[in-house]
């Protein structure tokens, strides 16, 4: 099948349900754009995933980059630097109340293991905090997805 435009398609539906009016015409063109756009919108594009550099601080949160929407995975962030050792260990994403849990059941480490994002937003970022806290701060990666440039 060849590449169509929008008026081509409409043009073909329209004469297989045996109506060309021109109303229907327009009505069809705005319902079609509709479900172009609900398609366009919901798609993961690959030119909007990005990997950030992020600090980790000694009181375990994380600013998430400006341009922030949501991470890729349950294991998009990953420690690369800890106590000056330099290495690649994911973090486990999870929800608050089991970070909550596991904040408190843990005990003792200095890489973190798990984080949760909140995605309120404080002075116009996103930020996560991570457990256990890293004594000396860490670096960490972030394979997230950005916001569309306005």
């Amino acid at each position: 099948m060849s590449k169509m435009t929008r008026g081509e398609m409409i043009a073909q539906a329209l004469q297989r349900a045996g109506n060309n009016s021109v109303s229907l015409t327009f009505q069809a063109r705005i319902r079609l754009n509709r479900i172009l756009q609900d398609l366009h919108q919901g798609w993961d594009w690959p030119f909007l995933w990005t990997t950030a550099t992020l600090q980790i601080t000694t009181d375990g949160t994380v600013a998430m980059p400006a341009d922030f929407l949501k991470a890729e995975d349950d294991q998009a962030l990953m420690i690369t630097v800890a106590n000056g050792q330099t290495m690649r260990r994911p973090v486990q994403e999870v929800e608050h109340k089991i970070f909550e849990q596991r904040a408190v059941d843990m005990g003792g480490g200095t890489i973190p293991r798990v984080w949760t994002i909140d995605y309120k937003r404080v002075f116009g970022l996103v930020t996560g905090r991570v457990w256990p806290r890293p004594t000396n701060g860490a670096t960490a990666t972030l394979t997230s997805v950005a916001r569309w440039p306005l």
